[in-house]
């Protein structure tokens, strides 16, 4: 009854041992040594002391932010990443479309009395605004033929939001499943290679 947490390592029989063994996720031996042809990421079996948590935390809470990044967190950032080349050039394209529609809009509003398409900036504001859906009502178009743009305006906008989604969508669709079937029956946890036949995290050996 010291009052300390001692750590005991299975390796070496003994408490408090200073080396750091690790799972090899292939053959599933402690710091086998051995170059496997797909070496899976091992994980640290013996960590060093940790802090004692205060009277009245809440244990669950602190592990549900511990697995907060889930398997479906991962794919959803690397569909983004694998994306993110055609959303730029579909944020490009979006950028010279609302300059075009702000210039014709300007061309055809400017000439009217009292119109508040004053110029080319407030005029591209404008096409902002209204592609995409947001319409503050601070400018409107008073001549029947701006108001007949400003309507195809609107309706383009809808289908335009829908384009990023659709493009993530099928980076989603596209991605390789093989990694997501193999879950550790100790730890539930997935991720693992195709090959592997032992968890990279725990340790267990994988089901086929």
């Amino acid at each position: 009854d010291c009052g300390k947490t001692h750590l005991y390592c299975s390796k070496c029989e003994k408490y408090d041992c200073d080396i750091t063994h690790v799972f090899c996720g292939i053959c599933g031996e402690l710091d086998c040594g051995k170059e496997h042809e797909s070496i899976v990421p091992v994980t640290t079996l013996v960590i060093p002391e940790q802090p004692e948590l205060t009277e009245g935390a809440d244990v669950s809470v602190v592990d549900a932010f511990g697995n907060a990044v889930t398997e479906e967190g991962y794919m959803l950032i690397d569909s983004i990443m694998a994306s993110f080349r055609k959303i730029l050039v579909f944020f490009l394209f979006v950028v010279i479309m609302v300059i075009c529609i702000g210039t014709i809009m300007f061309m055809v509003e400017s000439t009217e009395p009292g119109s508040p398409f004053t110029d080319i900036p407030t005029s591209i504001y404008w096409a902002i605004v209204t592609l995409t859906t947001v319409g503050y009502g601070d400018i409107t178009p008073i001549t029947p033929l701006g108001r007949f743009l400003s309507s195809v305006v609107m309706l383009l906008g809808y289908t335009i939001i829908a384009v990023p989604t659709g493009i993530v969508s099928a980076s989603m669709m596209n991605r390789p499943r093989g990694s997501k079937k193999k879950n550790c029956p100790n730890c539930g946890r997935s991720g693992h290679e195709e090959k592997a036949t032992h968890c990279k995290y725990c340790g267990s050996e994988l089901e086929e």
